[in-house]
C-alpha cells in the first residue's frame, strides 16, 4: 500500500468522526465549518432558550476552553469567524481544529450532552452571544 492511501483512510475516518462539521484545507490553512441550525441538538438548544446559530457555537467552543474540557490555549492557536448560519474556526494547526471539532461534533450529535453543557454554562453566567 502506498503512503497516500494510509493518509486518505485516516482523513476519511476523521471526516466521519467530525460529522456534521467539515474540515477543509486551503494550502497550509485549515477551516472547521459547521452549518448552524442543522444538528441533532438544535431542538435542545432552542428549548434551552438559545438560538443554534454560529455565534452560539462559538460560545460553546469558548465555554469548552473556559471550563477545562479543552485546553485554553486552543483559542490562541485558532481564529474564529462565526456568522448567523455558520460556525467557522480556522488556522494552520490541524490537530487543534480536529480536537475542537471532535468535541463540538459530540455535542452536536448528543442532545443530553448538549443539555448538560448549556445548564452548566448558564448556571456559571456564560454568555453564548446568540
Amino acid at each position: 500500500m502506498r503512503p497516500e492511501g494510509v493518509l486518505r483512510a485516516a482523513s476519511s475516518s476523521m471526516s466521519e468522526r467530525l460529522q456534521p462539521l467539515r474540515l477543509l484545507q486551503n494550502g497550509e490553512m485549515y477551516s472547521l465549518v459547521l452549518d448552524a441550525g442543522c444538528t441533532a441538538s438544535d431542538r435542545t438548544i432552542e428549548e434551552s432558550g438559545h438560538e443554534p446559530n454560529g455565534y452560539f457555537w462559538l460560545g460553546v467552543a469558548l465555554w469548552l476552553m473556559r471550563c477545562g474540557a479543552l485546553e485554553a490555549s486552543l483559542s490562541e492557536r485558532l481564529d474564529f469567524d462565526p456568522e448567523g448560519d455558520t460556525f467557522v474556526a480556522h488556522g494552520t494547526d490541524r490537530a487543534a481544529l480536529e480536537t475542537l471539532g471532535l468535541e463540538i461534533a459530540r455535542l452536536a450529535n448528543d442532545e443530553a450532552a448538549m443539555s448538560e453543557l448549556i445548564t452548566a454554562a448558564d448556571a456559571a453566567g456564560h454568555d453564548f452571544d446568540d
